[in-house]
């Protein structure tokens, strides 16, 4: 399994992410490629949508996690939302639903970042990695 199709936007000064998924050999890790050209440009809060995901292989936890350690490193936050269906229980089942905060909407996990300070407030026009392959859903 290997992340693909991800668009950022802004909600305030968190980056939403939303997440989609395709089988096949794992490439680039495009996550934490663009969660490190995102972290470069000043934003520390993020959001992870998994929305679009309607499972998670245990070799994709490696993606979340490396975003996840790189974004505390750096003082910000990263949350995710909506982890139904199959995700939820892998989070579960391995322990990383107390590594990562989950929440059950967009609004709750923004709300949450309240107490950290602002520090970028502009996504630039081109935020993906230049390999993000885009498909149709």
């Amino acid at each position: 399994m290997k992340w693909t199709v991800m668009t950022a936007r802004l909600r305030g000064d968190v980056v939403v992410i939303d997440l989609a998924w395709t089988n096949g050999q794992c490439g680039e890790d495009e996550l934490s490629a663009l969660i490190l050209q995102l972290l470069d440009q000043g934003f520390r809060r993020y959001v992870l949508n998994f929305v679009r995901v309607p499972c998670l292989e245990s070799a994709a936890l490696g993606g979340l996690v490396r975003a996840h350690t790189s974004v505390t490193r750096r003082g910000g936050k990263l949350g995710l939302v909506d982890t139904y269906g199959r995700v939820k229980p892998l989070f579960e089942a391995t322990g990383f639903a107390w590594t990562f905060d989950v929440f059950t909407s967009q609004d709750e996990a923004v709300r949450s970042f309240a107490s950290l300070g602002a520090r970028a407030s502009v996504l630039p026009e081109r935020v993906l990695s230049p390999t993000t392959r885009h498909t149709a859903y």
